[in-house]
């Protein structure tokens, strides 16, 4: 089966909120005028290094960076958890060891806290929306730097909690079973009442398996708003994704024009029927959802 011509591939925003303390700060320019190994050890929050808690991830990363322009010497950094909503942070992240180093010649290093299945699982199937959780430096070995201001000496992240759902993919319209898939978990995250949102409904190999071309995979995300009625049920799904196409008179449209399902609250599953357009004899897709035991 043939596909079209990607005509614009935008670089795709994570569907995650990632909520930081991010202000400026206006004691960044006093240090390294005399000496330029000397300034800032900071956490940088505009450059979004949390690894969402996937089924195949263990850790959150947070990027932690020097401001001096050179440095010739390692610099070795304590950090600690100091405060936490929702669970106990200390029951599900291990920091140890609590200290990590930039080393010399370069002016950034990556904090990641580990996180093990058990706890993973655990703290996903908790009915809360989300958890905030706070790292920060308390001190470096380096007489010409500093520990950032206010700003900067700690990072506050806020990771929304998802629920894991067992998702069957098909394309009955062209006698695509759910034997031509992948089996795999998604993860819905609630954002407000009865709306969800999730990095990627249809699968990484929706497109190469239905191509037959296994160099398409992955390359195709469906990043996806579920949103249910309350009243009947009724699903609706949004394509959130910037994968665009032009056609002969140059105008643009997106991978899929979303879709539309049902919702049963008793047994928690979903029956979703998603339009693409990626494929040049556009069909529809058929995801269905089953919780995660």
């Amino acid at each position: 089966m043939k596909i079209r011509i990607v005509y614009l591939l935008a670089a795709l925003i994570g569907v995650f909120g990632i909520i930081s303390c991010e202000q400026d700060n206006p004691n960044h320019d006093d240090f390294g005028a005399e000496d330029p190994s000397s300034g800032y050890v900071f956490f940088d929050t505009n450059a979004h290094p949390l690894d969402l808690i996937l089924p195949d991830t263990d850790t959150i990363s947070f990027l932690l960076k020097t401001s001096a322009p050179v440095n010739t010497k390692p610099i070795n950094i304590e950090y600690k958890l100091v405060s936490v909503s929702g669970p106990d942070v200390n029951d599900f992240i291990t920091t140890t060891p609590s200290t990590l180093t930039i080393p010399a010649n370069k002016r950034s290093t990556v904090l990641k806290l580990a996180i093990d299945q058990e706890t993973r699982d655990e703290i996903t199937s908790t009915e809360l929306d989300d958890i905030t959780f706070k790292v920060v430096i308390t001190s470096i070995d380096r007489n010409d730097l500093t520990i950032g201001d206010e700003y900067d000496n700690a990072v506050e992240m806020t990771y929304p909690l998802g629920k894991f759902y067992h998702a069957q993919t098909s394309a009955p319209d062209i006698g695509a079973g759910p034997d031509l898939f992948e089996e795999r978990t998604i993860v819905l995250i609630k954002t407000e009442q009865n709306t969800f949102i999730t990095p990627d409904l249809l699968g990484p190999d929706w497109v190469s398996a239905l191509a037959g071309d296994p160099s398409l995979y992955g390359q195709y995300p469906y990043p996806a708003t579920v949103k249910v009625n309350q009243v009947n049920n009724k699903v609706t799904v949004e394509y959130t994704g910037d994968l665009m196409f032009q056609d002969d008179d140059g105008n643009t449209f997106p991978m899929s024009s979303g879709g539309e399902g049902t919702y049963n609250p008793d047994a928690d599953t979903y029956d979703l029927t998603i339009h693409e357009a990626l494929f040049l004899d556009s069909f529809d897709m058929k995801v269905m959802l089953f919780p995660v035991q």
